[in-house]
């Protein structure tokens, strides 16, 4: 099994991953990440941890396509179920 590097820059005090999409979920957990669809943060402004907050963020996300809230939910599901608990 190949593993990428983890890329990371500093959000405040957070250390945040920046290519999520690009490694395994061991190498996510308990960690700060950007959205793997499009790169950005949640409303928030803080970094995803797990993945967790992902459903809400999907709805506004810009690089999931368009349709109903659980759609879009569902492709993010079947796009980075890799990377999700």
């Amino acid at each position: 099994m190949e593993l990428k590097e983890i890329k990371t820059i500093m959000i405040g005090d957070k250390e945040v991953i920046t290519n999520p999409q690009e490694l395994k979920r061991f190498q996510i957990k308990n960690k700060y990440t950007i959205c793997p669809a499009c790169s950005d943060l949640p409303k928030s402004g803080n970094p995803f941890r797990n993945l967790s907050g992902w459903d809400g963020h999907v709805l506004r996300c810009s690089g999931i396509g368009a349709g109903t809230h659980e759609e879009k939910k569902a492709e993010f599901r079947r796009r980075f179920a890799f990377l999700l608990p």
